[in-house]
């Protein structure tokens, strides 16, 4: 961390920029789940389950619980791939469904 978070008038620790950034990253990059860090301890809980929190002491050890957890669950299946670029965060692009079998049009 590039600096040690401070404490703030009510007493809570401030978050230090890295912390803003990676928390802002997780909860983009998760939006089912509730992912929240008090500057010390990072939990991440899934909206359809909040009594179930997943605890970790830092931003990486709780995207491998998140995605273990996420992987667990039953989910939708999707299909579809993340796209990286230079400049913004990745983003999901959804693949239509197609049919099973294709007609042959000639």
């Amino acid at each position: 961390m590039a600096e040690q978070a401070e404490a703030s008038a009510a007493g809570q620790p401030r978050l230090t920029r890295d912390q803003q950034e990676q928390l802002a990253r997780l909860r983009w990059l998760w939006p089912d789940y509730r992912i929240e860090c008090d500057g010390r301890a990072w939990s991440a809980a899934p909206w359809i389950a909040l009594d179930q929190v997943l605890t970790a002491d830092n931003d990486r050890d709780l995207w491998d619980k998140v995605a273990s957890d996420k992987n667990t669950r039953d989910w939708p299946p999707r299909m579809g791939y993340w796209v990286e670029r230079a400049s913004g965060p990745p983003f999901w692009v959804d693949l239509p469904d197609r049919p099973r079998r294709f007609r042959n049009s000639g």
